[in-house]
């Protein structure tokens, strides 16, 4: 991965496209089409922010990628009493 814009006060740079992509593990494409509809209409799309530098340059702050996915984390809820155990769970 290759840094587009370092950021001199916290070292934490910006990823352009495919750097982005593949720091969290999804295609350049995904994002990109996560941008263009973005911008077709009201419908807000949950992907991460970027920044848009002249008519072309996209890039992502890896801080707000990681933040990113972050925010998608999921906690499993513990069992509640008398539930029936998964398949893979049974002896």
């Amino acid at each position: 991965m290759s840094a587009v814009i370092p950021n001199p006060n916290d070292n934490d740079g910006y990823l352009n496209t495919e750097d982005a992509a593949a720091f969290i593990g999804l295609k350049p494409g995904t994002l990109q089409s996560w941008r263009t509809r973005d911008r077709r209409g009201p419908r807000k799309l949950d992907g991460p922010p970027y920044v848009m530098l002249g008519n072309k340059l996209v890039v992502y702050k890896k801080s707000d990628l990681i933040a990113w996915v972050e925010s998608h984390r999921y906690r499993v809820a513990p069992a509640q009493p008398g539930a029936q155990p998964f398949p893979w769970q049974q002896t």
